[in-house]
């Protein structure tokens, strides 16, 4: 498909629209059934947002303006605590759509085009419970859950899919229309827009009912292909445009749901699957006062931005610094709309009370940071144990520390505690200071091992269920 813009104008929108008799309805004024749209970007840092940066003070170098995700910021809430479950795509997609530890759903590693095994399709998503509310759902952008129809989004509770299965540096790189591949290869250069463009289509199409729109941006993820528009838009190259174009068209997506009429009842959730790729140098991006990316166990690959803007409901521009996690959207998302948690266990909490300003306290005792199946370290309110760990050669632990490993050797990390109140850079080891701090979060992590398992130690974990899995991908 040489031209997919044509193809998309021609027939890309009639399988969108429902019969509606009036395109820009009112406003909606049942808040329990508040429109969602749940953004996230690929390996997008913690300093890579401008209502972030500019916290700090920071001005001038490598800065990054981000004024349309800035304003949702003012306009809504920001976290400055907030976690994924996993420093790369895969496991923490799975964790956001589900509620679950990685481990939980059995999918701790990233996929690829290749790999035999997906999100299992008995696994309840945040799709399936807002479809089960009369909700129209579209999943627009990277899956990475699996690619056998089998796994396909529509087999989790979307009703649409326009997107990529896998992550774009992956090949073949396709382009897919449900269940049809409608590019091959992908031509990435106006992929935001024309993720967005169909989003809003989507918008306007179904808004006279609620909708959920899962927007998975492939930007900032490598290759950076980006619109001629935005080239040389910020100071920080390749990189930086990439995140200007995400944030002029989240503007976009804003400007739409004003046009429609719905922008006040209507919850936006920006996030990160996963901290900045540090290997790619200036193609990466940045966690900065965080140590360490994508691929670590430190903060800069499992602390990612979040904001979320819902007017009259969310008190404006404030700054959350409660802990809170990505696997809280289902159980919060399914309290908004009245609906029932899943039956299979989840891990994540209701913390409907703490966007809305009305708690301050985390809901987590404990906090687990797997890398797969092996348990890396644990937080307990300001602590976290890291546990003593093997870095090869080629692991993102030799530009963590600043310095290359010189043999090809593995080389042991000695274990590590640190009081992120005081510590939030990770720098000062307080290993030997507090035994008894690290009695008690081994013993939080014993706990969690019987139940999650840690391959570590040969334990499976007693309550952990199983991948989907083919004998037969393409």
């Amino acid at each position: 498909m040489h031209d997919r813009r044509s193809f998309i104008k021609s027939v890309g929108l009639l399988s969108l629209i429902l019969p509606v008799k009036h395109l820009f309805s009112a406003d909606r004024e049942n808040k329990q059934t508040p429109n969602i749209i749940l953004i996230v970007a690929d390996d997008l840092g913690y300093d890579d947002l401008g209502c972030y940066w500019k916290e700090r003070g920071k001005k001038g170098f490598e800065k990054i303006d981000t004024p349309y995700i800035d304003r949702l910021a003012h306009e809504g809430v920001r976290f400055s605590d907030f976690h994924v479950t996993s420093s790369v795509c895969s496991p923490s997609r799975a964790s956001i759509l589900t509620g679950c530890y990685p481990p939980r759903v059995g999918l701790t590693k990233v996929l690829y085009p290749n790999s035999k095994i997906g999100l299992n399709p008995s696994e309840t998503t945040v799709a399936d419970i807002l479809k089960s509310k009369k909700y129209a759902t579209a999943c627009i952008g990277k899956w990475h859950l699996g690619v056998v129809p089998e796994f396909s989004p529509l087999n989790f509770g979307f009703d649409y899919f326009f997107g990529m299965p896998y992550s774009n540096d992956m090949k073949p790189s396709v382009l897919m229309k449900n269940d049809t591949i409608i590019e091959q290869p992908v031509q990435q250069k106006e992929l935001t827009k024309d993720y967005t463009d169909e989003a809003i289509n989507f918008i306007e199409a179904h808004h006279s009912r609620p909708f959920f729109i899962y927007l998975s941006h492939t930007l900032p993820h490598i290759p950076l292909k980006l619109d001629s528009d935005f080239k040389g838009a910020s100071d920080r190259k390749k990189y930086g445009d990439a995140i200007v174009t995400i944030d002029h068209y989240t503007g976009e997506l804003y400007k739409t749901l004003e046009k429609c009429n719905i922008l006040n009842n209507t919850l936006i959730i920006f996030t990160s699957d996963n901290g900045p790729w540090l290997l790619m140098g200036k193609r990466g991006g940045k966690a900065y006062p965080l140590r360490g990316g994508k691929r670590t166990v430190y903060e800069g690959g499992f602390r990612v931005p979040c904001i979320m803007h819902w007017p009259d409901v969310i008190p404006k521009n404030t700054v959350q610094p409660t802990f809170v996690t990505s696997m809280d959207l289902l159980p919060t998302l399914a309290h908004v709309v009245r609906a029932p948690l899943p039956a299979n266990k989840i891990d994540g909490k209701n913390i409907y009370d703490i966007i809305t300003g009305t708690s301050g306290e985390t809901p987590y005792e404990v906090f687990l940071y797997y890398t797969g199946k092996r348990l890396d370290a644990v937080r307990a309110g300001n602590w976290k144990l890291i546990f003593k760990r093997k870095a090869s050669w080629n692991s993102p632990y030799r530009y963590v520390k600043n310095k290359l490993l010189k043999d090809k050797q593995d080389t042991i990390i000695p274990p590590e505690l640190y009081n992120l109140e005081t510590d939030i850079h990770e720098k000062n080891n307080l290993i030997n200071n507090h035994p008894d701090i690290v009695k008690r979060l081994t013993g939080l992590a014993e706990q969690a091992r019987k139940e999650l398992g840690d391959n570590r130690y040969g334990i499976r974990g007693e309550a952990v269920r199983e991948s989907g899995k083919t004998t037969k991908p393409k």
